[in-house]
């Protein structure tokens, strides 16, 4: 009865230090822990990640506008000239220029993305133990092992594919940006939209079949945990009938604490994930619809060049943008089905 308590603070301790800060005074306290998942403190946290995005990106704005008056201006007025090679050229070194001023922000935000798919693999690694060892204390062995599974499995995926993967796959977009503005008749656009659309597909059918291979095999677990802890309860009730009576009482005790500790656990899970990601997000959509405001307004002024970085770095964020949110879901996902799965003593 000692042992889950201490695997409580192991996994309050393990998380980091800002989420510790805002979830320490709910441990342990049922209705603290309901006020963290209610809808005003989930708005609270939602509308103060968006006054701080906005804030940070207020000199993001004024910065795109001004590159795209600037190449509307140059673009204006080298069109006038004579030499039209030399105007190809000037517009190719424009261009780079442009990819250039922006790769600074572009970096910076796909930086900020893997350190929280790090963080969220972090947790990952967390929580195997943590719930392996709920589950195992709940007599749930075999669900336990399938926690354990589901989240090395996730852990992996963030590792091998969103991590390993997803940065270095956008330096080549990044690279195919270049190609496309400073090759001029090399058309890289089938390219960009064939990698992307396949490193998502992939990334949607890897967490499509972790989810319905964790289903599957909690819900066979679960049903052989249960079974496996009422036939030792018959036989202890039978065999000693007066501590067979008294068992079932101990082990609803028992039960009643592990669940809530248990969920308690899933609780500060989700909270740690979104605190994590929620800034990230919203930043990069706020940055994202600064670059879809700069490509409409750069075609309006006729820059086709400079619509065309805009466009590809906006494919860079979408890319970012859909694996954060991919992989939320599925961290989701998760914890929904293990917090379905019932301890194998509550049956008792």
């Amino acid at each position: 009865a000692a042992e889950p308590e201490e695997i409580f603070r192991d996994f309050l301790s393990g998380l980091p230090g800002s989420v510790q800060e805002e979830i320490a005074g709910a441990a342990g306290d049922a209705e603290a822990t309901g006020e963290l998942i209610g809808a005003e403190y989930l708005f609270s946290l939602f509308t103060e990640a968006c006054g701080d995005a906005f804030a940070a990106s207020r000199t993001y704005f004024l910065r795109l506008l001004g590159m795209v008056l600037l190449f509307a201006v140059l673009t204006l007025f080298f069109s006038e000239a004579e030499e039209k090679g030399l105007v190809r050229v000037l517009e190719m070194a424009m261009s780079v220029a442009l990819c250039t001023l922006l790769y600074d922000t572009v970096a910076a935000d796909m930086t900020r993305v893997g350190s929280s798919l790090e963080d969220m693999r972090d947790l990952s690694n967390l929580l195997i133990p943590a719930f392996a060892s709920l589950f195992a204390a709940g007599g749930s062995t075999g669900t336990a092992v399938a926690a354990a599974s589901g989240f090395t499995a996730f852990s992996l995926l963030l590792e091998n594919l969103c991590v390993g993967v997803l940065l270095p796959l956008l330096r080549v977009l990044f690279g195919f940006t270049l190609i496309g503005v400073a090759g001029g008749s090399q058309r890289t656009d089938g390219i960009f939209r064939t990698v992307r659309q396949t490193y998502i597909t992939l990334l949607v059918f890897l967490s499509l079949l972790l989810t319905a291979s964790l289903s599957f095999q909690t819900v066979l677990s679960a049903s052989a945990d249960s079974l496996s802890a009422r036939s030792v309860k018959f036989a202890v009730g039978n065999l000693i009938p007066v501590i067979g009576g008294s068992l079932s009482d101990t082990l609803r005790t028992l039960t009643a604490s592990l669940t809530f500790l248990r969920s308690s656990i899933g609780t500060f899970s989700v909270l740690t994930v979104l605190m994590m990601l929620l800034p990230t997000l919203i930043g990069m959509l706020i940055h994202r619809f600064g670059l879809s405001l700069a490509a409409s307004l750069s075609g309006m002024l006729g820059c086709g060049r400079a619509e065309k970085v805009f466009t590809d770095f906006r494919g860079i964020y979408d890319l970012s943008i859909a694996t954060l949110s991919i992989v939320t879901v599925l961290f989701l996902l998760l914890l929904s089905i293990l917090s379905k799965c019932g301890l194998a003593l509550s049956g008792v």
